[in-house]
């Protein structure tokens, strides 16, 4: 069951993946058709021609750059949680889905679990969703206004950038997060704050 789950996951993430890389080539060549268009529209005059090329020019480095960025390396993620924050035992991907999906709002000790997240069109926070989550950000974002709406649970504060995410994840007691993963860095999770405890150099693999 947990394989045939495990499974499904990885086609949706590839399915995902697969029309995000149409949606941008179908964007890439509607723009090179309009340049192309533009172009021969432009062909009457000499200043016309030049403007045109020129445009020609913009729209080719464009569409490399979008390409570009296409086919980068998906970024990874890794968890970030204040160091003041003591883990329940034997904690895992299942507790991790709980917190974010609102199911778990209180750690062991009694301190409120306070969580942030990047905009849902950022890229590391597609990739957390799909990666640690097994969902996708739009799925996340309608369970966190359903738990709004009844009145059983806060949303995750949303910041702008990582930097902002991890200083108000080192600064908050309590805070639970997702930046950049470092490179070399084998833990899932990282601790960030002004204090150490138990679990902060522990290294923790989902």
């Amino acid at each position: 069951m947990r394989a045939g789950f495990r499974n499904s996951s990885t086609i949706s993430e590839k399915l995902s993946e697969l029309l995000l890389n149409m949606g941008v080539f179908f964007c890439q060549t509607k723009a090179f058709i309009a340049g192309i268009c533009a172009a021969k529209k432009a062909t009457r005059s000499p200043a016309k021609q030049t403007i045109a090329r020129r445009a020609a020019i913009l729209i080719l480095l464009a569409c490399s750059c979008s390409l570009a960025t296409a086919n980068a390396p998906d970024p990874e993620p890794q968890i970030i949680i204040n160091t003041k924050v003591t883990l329940p035992a034997g904690f895992s991907n299942s507790a991790l889905r709980s917190i974010f999906f609102g199911r778990m709002q209180t750690w062991p000790d009694g301190t409120p679990i306070t969580v942030f997240v990047l905009p849902d069109t950022h890229p590391l926070h597609l990739r957390f969703c799909t990666l640690y989550l097994k969902t996708f950000p739009y799925v996340l974002k309608r369970q966190w206004n359903h738990l709004t709406f009844t009145g059983s649970g806060v949303r995750p504060i949303e910041v702008g950038t990582t930097y902002n995410l991890f200083e108000r994840v080192r600064t908050t007691p309590g805070a639970i997060g997702y930046i950049n993963r470092l490179p070399g860095n084998t833990s899932d999770v990282k601790f960030v704050g002004t204090e150490a405890n138990s679990e902060t150099k522990r290294t923790i693999r989902f």
